[in-house]
């Protein structure tokens, strides 16, 4: 085995350092990290997250036959009880799955919607900006034939901090998507979000991270 700790110790200073010596003659190092966590290797499956709890659950969910999709729904919902200033069901959700047997990488985009009855010509009716600085940005956009090309122009600025700027949560859609195209079908979709009922019933201590 190639010595992790290619560099020496001093005594006399009383001070340790060590380093990795990446021109010796031994095998190069397979993980060369160099960082105060070492590399986690697996060979069944591995979960991480930020909460020990949430991990737990997910490792449950493998350990019963899930599969990872059926897993980070679980610990996506755990996550929301035991760490909602950083995730939750106010939010969005995006998800990339790799299935190993067919080597497909999949994404699901969970991001809000605007509301049904919010249309462009509305935002354009409340949000105008000058004629001038419409007509100055169009001048620019033309069709090949030389003919104008209008565009949309909405003031940005006074539109991002408007009721119409706000959105529909996609988290929890998002979850039920990945469930229903990715999971492993040994599980319903209340199953995997049981842990997080039970988590904000009976109460959880508040980590470093959230308080």
């Amino acid at each position: 085995m190639a010595d992790w700790h290619g560099g020496g110790t001093n005594h006399g200073s009383g001070n340790t350092s060590t380093s990795i010596d990446r021109n010796n003659d031994g095998p190069e190092l397979p993980l060369p990290f160099c960082g105060r966590r070492s590399p986690v290797i697996c060979r069944n499956g591995c979960v991480a997250t930020s909460q020990p709890l949430a991990s737990s659950i997910g490792l449950r969910i493998l350990w019963e036959g899930g599969n990872a999709a059926d897993a980070a729904v679980a610990i996506a919902a755990a996550l929301a009880v035991l760490e909602p200033c950083s995730t939750g069901l106010g939010g969005d959700m995006f998800c990339l799955y790799y299935h190993s047997q067919t080597a497909k990488v999949t994404a699901i985009n969970g991001s809000g919607k605007s509301p049904s009855h919010l249309t462009l010509e509305r935002v354009q009716t409340d949000f105008p900006v000058a004629a001038a600085a419409a007509a100055a940005i169009n001048t620019n956009n033309n069709h090949k034939d030389g003919s104008m090309l209008p565009i949309p122009v909405v003031d940005e600025d006074a539109f991002g901090f408007s009721a119409h700027a706000v959105t529909v949560p996609g988290a929890a859609r998002g979850w039920e998507d990945t469930w229903k195209t990715h999971g492993s079908g040994k599980f319903t979709f209340a199953a995997l979000l049981e842990p997080a009922a039970q988590l904000a019933e009976e109460g959880v201590v508040v980590s470093t991270v959230t308080s």
